[in-house]
């Protein structure tokens, strides 16, 4: 009998092959960092204290509560994020454990699309090879129905069979700033973009030959390097090509749009926003709503709307929780889409009146759990 492998590319790390032959050859081994100079007492001294009062038990498995808020805190100060130390960190007896648990829980996870271009008549569904993006538009269709995806380790796949075989796009590294891609998209036939989240810099990802090639495209630099920043995808109006760029720290967030001219990618003067996590949605260079939607918030989620690019604002509050919404679609100055995910399932949002009335229409299951919903379009 033959038993796949989860981990079929995972060999022996490097450090244990250099460890090995630098025993083997008495030489002076460059592969880890073995210190040459005695612990810090106090270091001893704190770790023998630390066993004394009855730290000497197993741990839990995803690690001591004291240290995962320690590092839930440390992310927060640094990079602007709240993660929950609950359910979104876990310790590891070093990096290498860390690397194979989450390759073998990358292997282990599939995700189901499906994209219509009738309005709905016909769908093309496909299992990607991992699981899809969180991020807005993970997945969109190319030329001749290449369908694109955006995979939640980073990677960007296509598929020209209908998700029968899948192929990893090659994206150049910008020389300003790091991105981790998580949304794409088509305005033409040939032109693409993906985006992501940031840091340092402002960068897009654009091809004019339908995915052969892909070409990092620079924003803006200059951003504090605790800033999170969210690149939008380019939409098209009757202007031209137009994104929107969020950057937010600890002490509160800004935004930004972006419109493509004769003398490059020029931006509207920045804005000033709540820190949190905020999702943007707009129908042209001018018109636009953000939702103010932080994670695990009790409280009703808040948009802000724009009529003139974001030089003023007026705020609105919203009927969903912040915490379930995933996604929004800015049809006009008065009619938006918010998609919201909840325990039992996914709901979308609309107003037609520019949000002082709202429906909601709940997604319907043919079977088994509710699944993870996190983008809407018209």
């Amino acid at each position: 009998m033959h038993i796949a492998s989860k981990l079929p590319d995972i060999s022996t790390t490097i450090f244990t092959v250099m460890s090995r032959r630098a025993r083997e050859l008495g030489a002076l081994n460059l592969g880890q960092g073995f210190p040459d100079y005695e612990i810090d007492p106090r270091l001893t001294q704190l770790v023998t204290a630390a066993m004394a009062t009855g730290h000497n038990q197993y741990a839990p498995m995803e690690g001591t509560l004291e240290l995962r808020e320690q590092i839930a805190q440390k992310i927060s100060s640094c990079y602007a994020l709240k993660v929950d130390p609950n359910s979104e960190i876990t310790i590891t007896l070093g990096a290498t454990e860390a690397i194979v648990s989450y390759r073998a829980y990358q292997y282990s996870r599939d995700s189901a699309f499906a994209i219509t271009s009738d309005g709905g008549h016909k769908w093309t569904a496909a299992i990607l090879p991992n699981a899809v993006s969180s991020g807005p538009d993970p997945v969109a269709e190319g030329r001749d129905g290449e369908i694109w995806a955006v995979l939640g380790s980073g990677e960007v796949v296509s598929s020209i069979d209908g998700g029968g075989r899948w192929s990893v796009a090659v994206l150049p590294t910008s020389s300003e700033g790091s991105c981790v891609p998580t949304s794409v998209r088509f305005t033409s036939t040939l032109v693409g973009w993906i985006s992501g989240q940031c840091h340092g810099a402002a960068v897009l990802w654009r091809t004019e030959n339908a995915g052969s090639s892909w070409q990092p495209l620079l924003l803006h630099a200059g951003f504090r390097r605790s800033a999170s920043i969210a690149v939008g995808l380019p939409q098209v109006d009757e202007s031209g090509l137009f994104t929107t760029v969020i950057s937010t720290t600890v002490g509160g967030g800004s935004l930004a749009v972006y419109s493509d001219s004769s003398k490059g990618w020029v931006s509207t003067p920045s804005v000033s926003l709540p820190a949190g996590r905020l999702i943007t949605s707009f129908a042209n260079g001018n018109e636009g709503w953000v939702v103010d939607a932080p994670s695990g918030s009790s409280t009703l989620a808040l948009a802000y709307q724009t009529s003139n690019g974001g030089i003023n604002w007026s705020l609105r509050s919203l009927p969903m929780p912040a915490s379930g919404v995933t996604a929004s679609d800015f049809v006009t100055n008065q009619a938006i889409w918010i998609l919201s995910q909840t325990s039992a399932g996914a709901e979308v949002w609309s107003t037609t009146d520019g949000g002082r009335s709202w429906s909601s229409a709940r997604l319907h299951e043919v079977a088994g759990p509710p699944p993870l919903v996190n983008g809407v379009t018209s």
